[in-house]
């Protein structure tokens, strides 16, 4: 401690010795080893890098460089039975968060571990920037890494199971299916928000993605919000009430606001007290939200929704064609132990089929070929485990 030039109680920033790269803000908190002048990273320290042993790190006294930020969003990493947060408990968690880190220091990205409601649970922090201007056009894609200091005005948002969660299946990752068949729509959407300061035009309230179900178009969301999560505060809607409450609590945060399943709020027979109101508070809130929304049927969203100066850029997410669908058989043999396939009529084969198709059709073959196996080892008298 005496050659790092701390005392108990300092903040540090922990980086790569080799890379430079900042992974964590910490305290510098009393153990018996500080009697002998020894740092010694805490567990929560080491999940912070990618191997939690061999690599040498860097601790260094904080200065007063540091943003306060406006909100965090939180990222529940651990999604097994016992650490499944609840939405009812979504609110306590963000109370615990806050009173636990006010006053303490943290960067993009950092990982914690702890125990809420007799649970163990890991988050990631993600943080979006307080300072920005609230104008679409002059966002930026953010890459350096900040240290933040929360305070008692930060507040800590829940983030959406559908923007944090990777659904695997032994060692298949059904994100895979969607971030390679429909890159080219996130590509445009995404530089359709940060790039809008070269149209000298008001820019729309937001977009509406459409397409059939299972194309991967709540992906797509998850992708966009996180890629801006520096820029934005993403809120997921669930249900009207949800709507009008968001709209008037984030009303200074720049926001991206999503709506999936949009035929379920504003179609042309949604009565029309409603569908005046949300279309009002559209035309209402400020420019630093945005509104994104996904349907599976375009043809009966309200047309006064789909209008200039609402949600009128409308992107059509496509069923992917048999290249697309040649490279996520690809993928998939090179992580299954699969018998001479040629992919090529394969692809040919499941024309039509949306990526959730595919991966259905792949469940079910694993499932007969766990099923097949147990009987070849059951007639040969061994046991399958």
């Amino acid at each position: 401690m005496g050659k790092a030039n701390l005392c108990l109680g300092d903040f540090v920033y922990v980086s790569d010795e080799q890379t430079c790269e900042v992974h964590a803000a910490a305290i510098v908190w009393p153990k018996v080893q500080a009697r002998l002048g020894t740092i010694i990273p805490s567990n929560n320290m080491k999940l912070c890098f990618k191997e939690e042993s061999g690599v040498k790190i860097r601790i260094q006294k904080l200065k007063d460089k540091f943003v306060k930020p406006a909100y965090v969003n939180v990222q529940v990493l651990r999604s097994s039975k016992s650490a499944h947060i609840t939405p009812s408990e979504e609110q306590h968690l963000c109370k615990y968060l806050q009173r636990v880190f006010t006053g303490k220091y943290l960067v993009d990205k950092q990982v914690h571990k702890t125990i809420f409601a007799g649970r163990r649970i890991q988050v990631n922090f993600n943080f979006a920037e307080s300072s920005l201007e609230q104008k679409l056009g002059n966002l930026t894609l953010l890459d350096e890494k900040r240290i933040y200091k929360i305070g008692p005005e930060t507040t800590f948002t829940i983030m959406d199971k559908s923007n944090g969660n990777n659904s695997e299946i032994g060692c298949i990752d059904e994100n895979f299916f969607s971030s390679i068949l429909i890159d080219k729509v996130r590509s445009e959407l995404i530089d359709y928000l940060t790039h809008w300061e070269q149209v000298p035009l008001s820019p729309p309230k937001g977009f509406i993605l459409y397409g059939q179900s299972g194309v991967g178009k709540t992906e797509i969301l998850r992708i966009i919000c996180n890629r801006l999560h520096h820029q934005f505060k993403s809120v997921w809607i669930h249900n009207v009430e949800e709507f009008k409450k968001t709209v008037q609590n984030n009303s200074s945060s720049p926001s991206i606001i999503v709506i999936d399943n949009f035929e379920n709020f504003c179609t042309k027979d949604t009565d029309k007290t409603f569908l005046r109101d949300f279309i009002e508070v559209i035309d209402k809130s400020p420019s630093s939200h945005f509104f994104i929304c996904a349907t599976n049927r375009i043809d009966l969203i309200d047309e006064r929704l789909r209008s200039n100066g609402r949600l009128e850029v409308e992107i059509e997410v496509p069923i992917p064609g048999r290249e697309e669908r040649r490279k996520v058989l690809g993928h998939l043999s090179s992580v299954l132990p699969l018998d001479n396939v040629n992919l090529d009529d394969l692809a040919a084969r499941l024309h039509g089929f949306v990526p959730s198709d595919i991966m259905s059709l792949m469940k079910k073959a694993m499932a007969y070929a766990y099923k097949t196996s147990c009987l070849i080892d059951n007639n040969n008298g061994s046991v399958c485990e």
